[in-house]
């Protein structure tokens, strides 16, 4: 937002004939549908109330293969992606992900996770901490 700012007031020389500069003229819109994508996934990140069905962790810890409970508003096609977040991770890192499952099931979304960085390897470890604490019990 603050490049944003700068740009309006840097633009606001260079006024357009009906009163708006011209940097809001050319950014306004991207910034405008930016802003509703960022409102849109934080009403769901309060509304949309995701479990984990179970996890499965290779034993190289290399992949997991995680199923969740499917939302009832929650409709994709072959070939989407799905933005997950995880907030015991990061609250505000959001990572996308191929679905596995087919669209017709009814009941869950299917995952498979490659260990690709920090925030995947976290996940891992934490899908395998909690099944190790699930067969401990």
């Amino acid at each position: 937002w603050g490049y944003f700012i700068v740009m309006c007031l840097h633009g606001m020389v260079g006024w357009l004939n009906f009163g708006f500069p011209l940097a809001l003229v050319v950014m306004g819109p991207a910034m405008c549908c930016y802003a509703a994508e960022r409102l849109l996934r934080s009403w769901r990140y309060f509304t949309w109330d995701v479990r984990i069905k179970w996890a499965l962790v290779a034993k190289d810890h290399s992949v997991v293969f995680l199923t969740l409970f499917r939302p009832n508003q929650f409709k994709y096609q072959c070939g989407q992606v799905l933005f997950l977040n995880c907030p015991a991770i990061s609250a505000f890192e959001y990572h996308p992900l191929s679905i596995c499952s087919h669209p017709h099931s009814t009941d869950d979304i299917r995952l498979m996770i490659g260990n690709a960085g920090n925030w995947t390897s976290k996940l891992i470890r934490m899908c395998d901490e909690a099944n190790a604490s699930a067969a401990g019990d």
